[in-house]
């Protein structure tokens, strides 16, 4: 089994993750990771392979926060 170093919970603006090393970052399960691929989190794929650029994911991150700040004033 493969476990992941103090980087848990970490995403890097200049990394490249796969989908698996993705979810164990941040805690999530599928069907978490499924709700936001639907909300918009965008994948790049090489061949048959599912990635994960650190950068747009912060970036979509930050774009949900500010519409969650924007409809909830908080």
């Amino acid at each position: 089994m493969k476990t992941l170093n103090n980087n848990s919970g970490v995403i890097s603006v200049q990394e490249l993750y796969t989908v698996s090393e993705f979810k164990a970052r941040l805690g999530i399960s599928n069907t978490a990771f499924r709700t936001l691929r639907q909300q918009g989190l965008k994948i790049s794929r090489i061949g048959k392979r599912a990635y994960l650029v650190g950068r747009l994911a912060i970036e979509f991150f930050e774009s949900q926060a500010k519409e969650d700040y924007i409809e909830n004033g908080r």
